[in-house]
């Protein structure tokens, strides 16, 4: 786990000489664009979700004592819990729409690698085909990453537990976002079912894919580059996996 680990951290650099090597920077604006537009909104959202939320309970709040507290804090509250679900929304929903343009990013980049000619080319059939396994896999992922989230903030309340909780939060959240980011590579060889095998054998390549794509994500101005520099890191890595059988 810690060698696919180490690789799958290496794909980042080798991701970038790909880049500059073949000239591939025009393919990195659109999805930059699109990721900026996707934050933007669902920052808006979640903040003004977060304020509505926070006004109805200090509606329910039934006591005198405490009301103005509970009338300051609780629509800040509300929009922290709104950020942090809707953080986690971003990334399914990011992948999720540009799939059709990461999926062919991916295997043009395949195709110069091979030494082939690239004949791979946007249609709506295939965006929409594409989009569905996304939704597919975003679905199965996104409740099984929220209850293991769930599970580990409830163990982070046990005093020597909350030490560990957030590291392992963080890696959970890394394994489904660099599976995701593999998958557009994946999905042209594997049923989801097996994408979910290989994943499992090399937990360790999904974390390192997932781990910078979030790390980028988190600094807000990497929403420019993570979403092709991730899938191009992932590409490469389920390249070298498949090299091992």
């Amino acid at each position: 786990m810690i060698r696919d680990f180490l690789y799958g951290l290496s794909a980042y650099g080798k991701a970038l000489t790909l880049s500059s090597q073949h000239r591939l920077w025009s393919y990195w604006l659109f999805p930059a664009l699109l990721g900026m537009l996707i934050a933007a909104t669902l920052l808006f959202v979640t903040w003004q979700g977060g304020a509505v939320i926070g006004g109805q309970l200090v509606d329910w709040y039934p006591f005198e004592r405490g009301a103005e507290f509970v009338s300051g804090a609780a629509p800040w509250i509300a929009r922290i819990i709104s950020l942090i679900l809707g953080v986690t929304i971003f990334k399914y929903v990011l992948l999720i729409i540009v799939s059709p343009f990461m999926s062919l990013l991916s295997e043009r980049l395949e195709s110069i690698l091979d030494g082939g000619e690239v004949t791979s080319k946007f249609s709506f059939g295939r965006a929409i085909s594409e989009m569905w396994r996304g939704i597919r896999l975003a679905v199965r992922n996104l409740w099984r990453e929220l209850i293991f989230v769930i599970f580990l903030t409830l163990l982070s309340f046990v005093g020597p537990l909350a030490v560990l909780t957030a590291p392992l939060i963080f890696l959970i959240q890394s394994y489904y976002a660099g599976f995701g980011n593999m998958d557009f590579t994946m999905e042209r060889r594997y049923s989801l079912r097996s994408a979910v095998h290989l994943m499992r054998s090399h937990r360790g390549s999904a974390m390192a894919n997932g781990l910078v794509f979030l790390l980028l994500i988190a600094s807000l101005i990497g929403i420019l580059v993570a979403p092709t520099w991730s899938t191009i890191a992932g590409m490469l890595e389920v390249r070298r996996l498949e090299d091992q059988y």
